[in-house]
């Protein structure tokens, strides 16, 4: 985080999640804005830092992002906190334990979290479904099929990209790619935002399944399932 802020990210609001997070149970939110601000005025805690120095300043802001994290960090998960505490193991030690990756928190209008889900097989890569994810915060509680037409055909295609990259590295079996999608006031169009990729069987998959066997048939071209009959 301190690496993208002297960058010159500084969005509202940043999101932490552990490597083997599920259902976005692993994940938690910061606000470091007032640190963010601070920086642009070219100072970090009591000392007077160049910006152009961005070795020192790094390091500050790590120093002091680390202290907002033990104070400020908001888990997804009401159960977890910070530090360990009976019978629960703490964020922090989960940090050490897995690894986290940290993001830009996105915002807009009318955001959504659609998915696509997709298996490699040999160098064949075929997209199972496309999905809008339904959020509970961060925390995934269903879904619903297909995603919004505005987007489907742009995140089959990044689905697709992201499966032949798979599957150059050795990569087989299900996979899922999960985006943001924000809509613009002004103009109406979406701004679409790979965030993860999943490389197992996830919550989008029994749903789908459990389609599939009731009804027969697959996805075709367009995104849409229909059966064998080709109804929709």
């Amino acid at each position: 985080i301190a690496r993208l802020i002297v960058r010159g990210i500084r969005p509202r609001k940043w999101v932490v999640k552990l490597n083997q997070g599920f259902s976005g149970k692993g994940n938690a939110s910061i606000d470091l804005q007032h640190i963010q601000r601070r920086f642009a005025e070219c100072v970090v805690g009591d000392t007077d830092v160049e910006v152009g120095d961005t070795n020192v300043a790094t390091l500050r802001l790590a120093k002091l992002i680390e202290k907002e994290l033990a104070t400020n960090l908001k888990c997804e998960d009401p159960k977890m906190t910070w530090l360990d505490t009976p019978g629960q193991v703490g964020f922090q030690t989960q940090m050490q334990r897995l690894g986290v990756i940290a993001e830009v928190f996105i915002e807009g209008e009318v955001p959504t979290s659609p998915s696509i889900q997709a298996v490699v097989e040999a160098n064949d890569v075929c997209i199972v479904s496309t999905h809008e994810q339904v959020l509970a915060g961060q925390v995934y509680s269903g879904c619903r099929n297909p995603c919004n037409p505005a987007y489907r055909a742009s995140i089959m295609e990044a689905g697709l990209k992201v499966g032949k990259f798979l599957a150059a590295h050795g990569v087989r079996g299900h996979f899922s790619v999960d985006f943001l999608a924000s809509k613009q006031p002004e103009s109406g169009s979406w701004d679409v935002y790979a965030v993860e990729v999943n490389l197992r069987q996830g919550g989008t998959t029994h749903p789908q399944a459990t389609m599939a066997l009731l009804c027969g048939g697959s996805i075709c071209s367009d995104g849409l399932f229909r059966t064998n009959d080709g109804e929709l």
